[in-house]
């Protein structure tokens, strides 16, 4: 019996870590592909520098259908709803557009702060991250990653503590 938990203690150990693995894959995945992008935007000295990096943000979420929904499982909050962000950055990218060429560079920083305040949120201790739905990264497949996750942990913390209990009683 003692075996059998330290099985599950195990193949519980072994799930965790293929999770962390693959969230944190998927999450340098959107990284690279859309957050990267949509940073560089951010703090974009122009508009000829932010529309790019802007668009190429843009175009992932679209291509990966990330452009509407809600990234929560248990219930839903307005800072995760994808598509608020998604309208949120293509309307930011119709005004970088709508700049015209002759416009005065105070209209052009206008324009980049706007958008540096749309993407960007400061932290509490002075810190800077982009501003988008917590869980996007795995958009589609959160109640998977949930359920993976969580019953990872649960299975490790059973099988653990049931191998201490079958040992503890195997001395008695």
């Amino acid at each position: 019996m003692k075996s059998l938990f330290a099985f599950l203690a195990v193949l519980s150990l072994v799930s965790l870590t293929a999770f962390t693995t693959v969230r944190t894959v998927i999450g340098v995945n959107f990284d690279r592909n859309c957050a990267g992008y949509l940073e560089r935007a951010a703090h974009a000295n122009t508009v000829a520098l932010a529309i790019p990096a802007l668009e190429k943000g843009i175009a992932y979420l679209t291509v990966n259908n990330l452009t509407e929904g809600y990234t929560s499982v248990a219930y839903r909050t307005p800072d995760e709803d994808i598509g608020f962000f998604y309208t949120n950055l293509n309307q930011s990218l119709a005004e970088l557009k709508s700049l015209k060429p002759d416009a005065s560079a105070l209209e052009a920083s206008n324009v980049l702060m706007k958008l540096r305040e749309t993407l960007i949120v400061n932290g509490e201790k002075g810190g800077e991250s982009l501003r988008c739905p917590d869980g996007i990264s795995i958009y589609g497949s959160n109640t998977i990653f949930a359920i993976w996750g969580w019953a990872s942990l649960i299975g490790l913390g059973l099988g653990i503590l049931m191998w201490f209990v079958a040992d503890f009683h195997s001395y008695r």
